[in-house]
């Protein structure tokens, strides 16, 4: 089974519904979770409305993924397992890919915002890159989607 977990974190639903998920699958071998925050490279960010770039001090970063790290584990039963937070500057999915393979471990558990796939194609995806290049099992998890109530009269 699955010893070591890592879980990506945006702190988005998506991704703490992943996080919720490889709990569930670590508590089946007492697997050890690392919980990571990729702090993106680029941190300068642009307003339309603005004539320059606004930077953000790197402190600020740091402590905006202390608190995703926080929120992603508050309220969530950590089922006795032994959880690690990370936090790692870089691009993303290859922060993510270099981290699975330098900690050997054994299944990445990620969360999917869903994009169409004509959005996922322009933007990019990181889950599709780190699935495409992790060389360990990758679980991508759906959040559940509300299925319409259709009534069908005859």
């Amino acid at each position: 089974m699955f010893k070591k977990i890592l879980v990506p974190t945006d702190g988005s639903k998506f991704s703490q519904k992943a996080y919720r998920t490889a709990l569930e699958i670590g508590e089946l071998s007492k697997a050890e979770i690392i919980l990571l925050h990729v702090i993106s490279l680029s941190s300068t960010y642009w307003r339309a409305s603005e004539p320059f770039p606004i930077v953000i001090e790197e402190s600020d970063l740091e402590e905006t993924a202390q608190e995703v790290l926080n929120s992603t584990v508050e309220g969530v039963d950590q089922r006795g397992l032994v959880v690690r937070m990370r936090k790692e500057s870089g691009y993303p999915a290859q922060v993510i890919i270099d981290m699975a393979e330098d900690e050997g471990v054994d299944l990445i558990v990620m969360g999917n915002h869903g994009y169409s796939p004509f959005v996922a194609t322009v933007l990019g995806s990181v889950s599709q890159r780190v699935l495409y290049g992790a060389t360990c099992p990758v679980l991508i998890v759906k959040e559940d989607e509300q299925k319409p109530n259709i009534n069908v009269k005859k």
